[in-house]
């Protein structure tokens, strides 16, 4: 019974710490670039100061996560990084200058990189020998978002672009207090000699050697690379057409909304009809709203395609985490999944995020979505001609 109380216990915490970890990312996550511009600067040294996070992240993560998993205290490791965030945020609200806001957006970027990795490890560590569906802990964190980011696009309208860093500072104090109320015994893995810097080098060997976790790393690389403009300028572009701060925050928050059924229905549809079909619906619905907004560029067109998009990405989200956990053990799915979900879409920010930047200085926002129509098109259709023999594959697992 006790061990039933903990399991619960466990489960419980979890979807809080989705809820308030995702409600304070997505305070100033969704208004970043929005951050930037109010500071005067443009598409280009936006584009350059998410690039260089992007390089401290991807050399910090897999640091952070391999001592999260060697810690015998993991959930310290964790409190550590969140307290050098709210410090690094606060800071970051006070930057006026291109150096000042590019040398704390690192700063928070190096410790913040590893909030949704960990997380998962966390849920699947809490879910573990229970009935509970990933999806159906990972929507408290949509659940989280939505809210928040709308409040704060009002509150912006009425007060000041700061607010975002305010925000997020303070939910990532709650989360430091929700973290103590986990019951977890020893690390989050049996054996140690997984979890060194080995772990994450098989983590990339990993990704060649089994053809179906590659044919998902080729999808992951296509569709980033073509959704790097819009994910990271979107809001800029919404903000061009005209739309007030209120419907920036709408926009920031709606596709969570639809993404709070969508997780939880997620959950059954991959035990229906496998991850890699639901990843594959991903990336026909992702297609779709791109060439919705090429056709009709306006205000309450962009607000209708992101809200499906919110669709889309609950497939991946609970795609990508559940194709990992059923194909690996623990320690060798936290090195493949950093890999998957923070080294290459990192990777792709730092190459990408530049160029994107360039572009719509030189050409408007119309031609992200161009290049991200293209990217999902371009998957939807690998999928297609490969879907037999990676059905295939997956049944033979």
């Amino acid at each position: 019974m006790e061990e039933i109380a903990i399991r619960r216990n466990n489960v419980f915490y979890a979807r809080c710490y989705h809820f308030v970890m995702n409600s304070g990312v997505g305070a100033l996550a969704a208004f970043t670039g929005l951050f930037m511009d109010r500071r005067g600067l443009n598409a280009s040294q936006i584009g350059l100061i998410i690039a260089m996070g992007s390089i401290v992240s991807l050399l910090s993560a897999p640091t952070i996560v391999r001592l999260f998993s060697e810690s015998e205290k993991p959930l310290r490791v964790l409190r550590i990084c969140i307290l050098a965030v709210i410090a690094s945020t606060m800071a970051f609200s006070f930057q006026s200058t291109f150096l000042g806001i590019a040398v704390f957006h690192c700063l928070r970027t190096m410790f913040n990189s590893n909030f949704y990795t960990t997380a998962d490890m966390i849920t699947l560590k809490a879910i573990s020998g229970s009935d509970v569906g990933y999806g159906s802990v990972r929507v408290w964190g949509s659940i989280g978002w939505a809210p928040v980011v709308l409040v704060t696009g009002y509150l912006i309208e009425v007060t000041d672009v700061r607010i975002t860093a305010y925000l997020c500072a303070g939910f990532a104090l709650v989360s430091t207090f929700v973290l103590g109320r986990f019951r977890f015994e020893g690390g989050f893995t049996r054996d140690k000699t997984v979890t060194t810097r080995r772990s994450y080098l098989s983590g990339v060997k990993e990704l060649f050697h089994d053809k179906t976790v590659l044919f998902i790393m080729i999808v992951i690389i296509v569709s980033g690379i073509g959704n790097a403009g819009v994910l990271n300028f979107e809001i800029l572009f919404f903000d061009r057409l005209g739309a007030s701060d209120t419907l920036i925050g709408i926009l920031g928050m709606i596709s969570a909304v639809v993404e709070i059924p969508c997780m939880i229905a997620t959950d059954r549809l991959i035990r229906r009809y496998g991850a890699v079909r639901v990843l594959f619906a991903a990336q026909l619905i992702y297609a779709s709203m791109r060439l919705l907004v090429i056709l009709a560029p306006a205000i309450p067109v962009v607000l209708v395609a992101r809200a499906l998009t919110g669709v889309g990405l609950s497939f991946n989200a609970i795609g990508y985490v559940t194709l990992i956990n059923d194909r690996y053990d623990m320690a060798k799915a936290g090195g493949v999944l950093v890999v998957l979900t923070v080294t290459i879409p990192t990777l792709i920010t730092i190459i990408f995020t530049p160029v994107f930047g360039l572009l719509m200085d030189r050409y408007g926002g119309m031609i992200l979505y161009y290049v991200s129509f293209a990217g999902f098109a371009c998957c939807a259709l690998f999928y297609a001609l490969t879907n037999r023999n990676t059905d295939r594959r997956l049944r033979a697992r």
